[in-house]
């Protein structure tokens, strides 16, 4: 599959253009929009309640940051698709300044450097 750059004078194929233009991958926007969904969840900006998606657990002395979820177990293996299953390895990767913000606006203008640091974007 070949793209055009620019005034589209010369065709570069799409793995070429995408980094050069820094788009992101459709995953990495859908991972990106899960992280927001997820601090929107357990800081109450959404009107859902935290304990209907996810399991805070009684442990605070983990490494990293103090917002560590856990899997809920289950035997079906359609589960590990739903949403509160399939963020939590994610969220509980990201560093604590990102986990930790203020605001959602800080979330994401961390998150976004997070990903740029780890050469996701």
């Amino acid at each position: 599959m070949a793209s055009f750059v620019g005034n589209g004078t010369y065709p570069l194929k799409f793995e070429v253009v995408v980094p050069k233009l820094r788009y992101s991958t459709l995953s990495l926007r859908r991972e990106r929009g899960d992280m927001i969904q997820v601090f929107k969840i357990l800081n109450g900006l959404d009107n859902l309640q935290p304990d209907k998606f996810f399991d805070m657990g009684q442990v605070r002395n983990t490494r990293g940051h103090s917002f560590k979820l856990f899997k809920k177990h289950s035997r079906v293996e359609l589960r590990k698709h739903f949403f509160s299953q399939r963020v939590v390895d994610k969220w509980n990767g990201l560093p604590k300044e990102v986990v930790e913000s203020e605001s959602l606006n800080i979330l994401k203008n961390r998150l976004d450097n997070y990903y740029k640091r780890v050469n996701r974007i």
